[in-house]
């Protein structure tokens, strides 16, 4: 576990939305200490947004910035299902999609598969997350490699 992000790593954002036991999901690129690019899937706009958020799990180290804002940029299927799961679209969906995109055309190499590293997140999440909501928890940098 760590408390600061490493340019150039690859991260999958699990963020609280005030209901327990539900996150919102979304992929971090730093680019220069504290600030980088988020990516995510949002019903508020429509749209791409970028944001800052407190909990990280760092996936990899990217072979190129360019090509992983192309790709994200790229991909448009925003539902009503994935068509890689069958699921019901939502940010984690996008999410989990998207990085198997990313690990498909060699952007990034997951450590494991997509589904089992968003459950692994998911699970070490969950008992931060009062910390979290109450703002008594620090950034929290998970490594997915372990």
């Amino acid at each position: 576990m760590s408390s600061s992000f490493e340019n150039g790593a690859l991260y999958m954002t699990l963020n609280t939305r005030g209901q327990p036991g539900t996150f919102h999901w979304g992929i971090f690129l730093p680019c220069s200490g504290v600030k980088g690019w988020y990516y995510h899937a949002t019903n508020k706009s429509g749209g791409w947004t970028l944001e800052d958020h407190r909990l990280a799990y760092k996936l990899d180290f990217l072979s190129s910035e360019a090509a992983l804002d192309q790709a994200l940029r790229a991909i448009t299927d925003f539902g009503p299902i994935s068509k890689r799961t069958g699921e019901t679209f939502s940010c984690r969906t996008w999410m989990k999609d998207s990085l198997a995109t990313l690990h498909d055309k060699g952007i990034v190499t997951l450590p494991a598969d997509i589904d089992t590293l968003a459950k692994k997140a998911f699970d070490e999440a969950t008992p931060l997350e009062s910390a979290i909501e109450s703002g008594t928890g620090g950034l929290t940098i998970m490594d997915g490699n372990t």
